[in-house]
């Protein structure tokens, strides 16, 4: 029962490893102009739907509690905490499992963690009230396998973003931006960082 159950997790991830893998190749041929011309089109405003008013009614904590989650869906978020500030605003703190199995050497996975990073921090920072985040932290957890062949759970990648500078960042160019200089990496553990 387990090893099904094992057998359809690593499906799933496997299907959402090339899925990633193929919209980060996307996002980079559109980034460095090779998505063959321009890609934008004029689309007439929508009308607000009932869903879409009632999206825009929500309070700052459950806009970001709801940004994070739908970006993030299932069993990946581990956690979402949001802590009014004593000066005002909001700290947002998510952590979330990567699916990714970090061997010695896993540049894949481990720019999907980044990837996933920068498009949860541009989700929150573009958001209706993200006038209102002093800081947003991400941390990643993804099953590490040692030398000895042992796979456990771990922080792999931490990250914290202020809101000051989130809300500097030009997010329609965030796939060509050099996020080591912009957010503060609080913990990363060994197995990231090889090549």
């Amino acid at each position: 029962m387990q090893n099904a159950r094992r057998m359809r997790r690593q499906k799933k991830e496997r299907v959402l490893v090339r899925t990633v893998a193929l919209m980060n190749l996307l996002v980079i041929g559109l980034a460095t102009g090779c998505g063959g011309g321009d890609q934008r089109e004029s689309v007439p405003p929508a009308r607000n739907s009932g869903k879409e008013q009632k999206a825009q009614r929500l309070s700052p904590t459950a806009e970001f509690r709801k940004a994070v989650l739908d970006l993030q869906p299932g069993e990946k978020v581990r956690d979402v905490e949001i802590d009014e500030q004593p000066g005002g605003g909001y700290a947002i703190s998510a952590s979330f499992e990567s699916g990714q199995s970090l061997t010695f050497g896993a540049r894949l996975g481990r720019s999907l963690i980044e990837s996933d990073m920068k498009e949860t921090y541009r989700v929150l920072y573009t958001s209706r009230n993200a006038s209102q985040i002093e800081e947003a932290s991400l941390t990643a957890y993804a099953p590490v396998v040692d030398q000895y062949g042992n796979e456990t759970p771990a922080v792999v990648y931490s990250t914290t973003l202020d809101g000051v500078t989130g809300r500097k960042i030009n997010w329609d160019s965030f796939p060509t931006l050099d996020f080591d200089s912009l957010w503060v990496v609080t913990e990363r553990n060994p197995s990231f960082e090889q090549e």
